[in-house]
């Protein structure tokens, strides 16, 4: 490398593979071959409750393959509120799809044209009822694997470089996208912090700026908002109420659900929920998290209530269009000021 040219690294991600018995021998899918699998399979198991996983399981379940979804955390999507979670298991649970949560896979192996997984330690749903399973063979025609990923940095000559990487071979990068090589910064999936097309945009545009003009942008990842493309969608902006109580040692949160948004009871449509998340001492909104019909579209004002660091009064005395699941982001302000059960649905 040349003194003082500058290098940026902008490379994507690959999927995570499992250290399990039997994964590489009996096969399985990621988001790209199964798009291009020539037959609808006639079951499914997926492998990872986060959101790709989720997706691929809906998607395969309405072109009528059964589907069951295998998570080892305590809930699908690991980083999203707990509401958020259950009501959209809740909804897929209702379309037929199978979890598995909190599972350990023991093993994988093939048995004539089956892959059977073997899990331990497990909560089990089906079409809404709960049950405990201590072990279980589960068995279907394909796997597909939807357990996180990988940094796709093999053979870039990254040591040579001196750039430094962490056990996942994601670059390891400062606030401005800068390496351990001053001269060479990264952007992208390759630096693990958020794998969202979006995001790498951002972040490359940011390090190209910050190498090339000395300039020290950074990004606030608190404004980034992300969905989930489900049906309902799931999409959320800023803290957590665990993250909040970290940062503040307090909590100021509200919940509603869906047959509180008039829009929602007009189309017949109450799936969701909405979790609004504030500063305890300000009343400024810090998050936002939705389950809901087109809550991809919905998070932007969100977002930039999060951004602009606005209020709930602020919120709730910005008039909304009537009847729009938007309204559901102005109840959930309002639920921190009345009881929204009893109100009138045009109150302001």
């Amino acid at each position: 490398m040349v003194e003082g040219e500058k290098l940026i690294i902008a490379t994507g991600s690959t999927t995570k593979a499992l250290p399990v018995p039997g994964m590489d021998e009996v096969g399985w899918l990621n988001n790209v071959t199964a798009m291009q699998l020539k037959a609808l399979p006639e079951s499914m198991i997926v492998i990872g409750g986060g959101p790709l996983g989720l997706e691929f399981a809906q998607m395969f379940a309405h072109f009528g393959t059964r589907v069951t979804v295998l998570e080892a955390m305590d809930q699908v999507l690991p980083r999203h509120e707990p509401e958020i979670a259950a009501e959209i298991q809740r909804a897929l649970e209702d379309e037929g799809i199978e979890f598995r949560i909190g599972v350990t896979i023991e093993g994988v192996r093939r048995e004539g044209g089956r892959k059977i997984v073997t899990i331990r330690s497990g909560k089990g749903t089906r079409r809404g009822r709960s049950f405990q399973t201590d072990a279980e063979d589960l068995g279907a025609e394909e796997l597909l694997l939807a357990a996180g990923i990988l940094a796709n940095t093999a053979d870039v000559g990254l040591e040579e470089a001196g750039v430094s990487i962490d056990p996942n071979g994601f670059v390891e990068v400062n606030e401005h996208y800068q390496t351990s090589n001053p001269n060479v910064y990264a952007a992208g999936d390759c630096t693990g912090k958020l794998p969202l097309e979006t995001v790498a945009a951002k972040e490359g545009a940011v390090a190209a700026e910050n190498a090339l003009t000395q300039s020290l942008r950074t990004i606030d990842y608190d404004h980034i908002p992300s969905a989930v493309f489900t049906n309902p969608q799931v999409a959320s902006v800023g803290l957590t109420e665990e993250e909040e109580m970290r940062r503040f040692n307090a909590c100021a949160c509200r919940t509603i659900y869906m047959d509180a948004v008039p829009k929602a009871l007009v189309v017949n449509e109450t799936r969701g929920v909405f979790k609004m998340v504030i500063h305890p001492e300000n009343s400024k909104i810090l998050g936002v998290h939705i389950v809901s019909p087109y809550a991809a579209d919905l998070i932007h004002e969100a977002t930039l209530a999060v951004k602009f660091g606005l209020t709930v009064d602020d919120i709730i005395d910005t008039v909304h269009v009537f009847p729009t699941f938007s309204e559901g982001i102005k109840r959930a302000a309002q639920a921190f000021t009345r009881d929204i059960s009893v109100m009138a649905c045009c109150v302001g």
